[in-house]
């Protein structure tokens, strides 16, 4: 029988306690900072009972998911609950400044928990998905989930409720992808198509990179690329027609009405701790760019659709639209700074 070795389990709790506690204060950051019941068409409760705004009402899964957590539990339970927490001051200041419907705080409890729960499941995708590509000391490869985490609250303005889940989503469908996951992978992309549109990305990924792999069967590389085109068609098309009598449109346009205006600011002068920070920035992602894994630099190429997306699409300066990248830029960055710290690395995939 194996020997319980209390040593190494306590060095595991205190470990996944400091992540707790981080994830506990990124969380309070982004509670503090984003407005994400603020906007009109996209309010919390609309998007839970399906009254939202098109094209904000398709991203469906969260919503759909603490609508079916709160109908699973009786009314008069919900009640009791919103009554117990009524009775605290704080609880019905901070519903009072967020902008909570007080006779709902069991939807937002939940909503909260399972983006909670989402950040949770980014950390330990981050961690997967560098493991899946590098060999590394064990400690280094501890401090992803610690780095990913830290980096996200210069992030943080206007927050939607799909945003963390996109990031947990998304993240594992890359480290499920470098290992060649196929089945896993496919239910992670059919969530991620009921999350948000740019999940697509993952599948561009997967087109570039494994198109010139010698170790993939071209059948299977057609047949799977259908498939997740089939995935992503058919999810869009279903919420479509469930929501076609919502108000609103397909998209939204923000090119005219606020990016060009904001394109326009980039010809004022920068200020030289720009210039430095962008400088710092661009070394820690491109420097020694061949010794990447060439499934990392591949993912970095979605940076350019992803732009044109949000140029068209998003607001250019609200950098929540580039959550998809960002997972590939913390480990680009992640791996320079190893490199700077003399970590010797290896690569698990073998480049053919």
């Amino acid at each position: 029988m194996q020997r319980f070795d209390i040593g190494s389990f306590l060095k595991k709790l205190g470990y996944w306690t400091l992540i707790v506690l981080i994830i506990s204060c990124v969380f309070a950051i982004f509670i503090r900072t984003s407005r994400f019941n603020g906007y009109s068409r996209v309010y919390v409760l609309d998007m839970v009972e399906g009254r939202a705004y098109k094209p904000f009402v398709y991203r469906t899964l969260l919503p759909t998911t603490v609508r079916l957590i709160t109908l699973a539990i009786p009314e008069s339970t919900r009640t009791t609950y919103n009554q117990w927490l009524l009775q605290y001051p704080q609880v019905r200041r901070i519903a009072n400044v967020l902008g909570w419907e007080k006779d709902h705080l069991s939807e937002y409890t939940a909503l909260l928990a399972l983006m909670y729960l989402s950040l949770l499941g980014f950390a330990i995708s981050a961690r997967y998905l560098f493991k899946g590509l590098f060999r590394a000391p064990p400690g280094f490869v501890n401090l992803i989930p610690l780095f990913v985490l830290l980096g996200l609250p210069p992030l943080f303005t206007y927050t939607y409720i799909y945003d963390f889940p996109s990031l947990f989503l998304f993240t594992l469908g890359l480290g499920l992808m470098a290992r060649g996951k196929w089945r896993a992978f496919l239910l992670i992309f059919l969530l991620g198509c009921l999350n948000k549109e740019t999940i697509i990305l993952l599948t561009v990924i997967y087109a570039i990179h494994f198109y010139h792999r010698r170790d993939m069967d071209r059948a299977f590389y057609f047949k799977f690329l259908l498939s997740q085109l089939v995935i992503f068609i058919v999810v869009k098309l279903s919420l479509t027609l469930i929501f076609i009598n919502n108000p609103g449109s397909l998209v939204e346009t923000h090119f005219w009405d606020h990016n060009v205006a904001e394109l326009s600011a980039l010809l004022k002068p920068y200020s030289y701790s720009f210039l430095i920070l962008a400088g710092i920035m661009l070394f820690l992602v491109f420097n020694q760019w061949g010794d990447q894994p060439k499934f990392i630099r591949d993912s970095f190429l979605i940076i350019f659709p992803l732009i044109g997306l949000t140029l068209a699409f998003g607001y250019i300066d609200e950098l929540r639209d580039y959550y998809e990248v960002y997972p590939v830029i913390a480990l680009l960055v992640s791996h320079n700074v190893g490199k700077i710290m003399g970590i010797k690395f290896g690569k698990w995939l073998p480049e053919k």
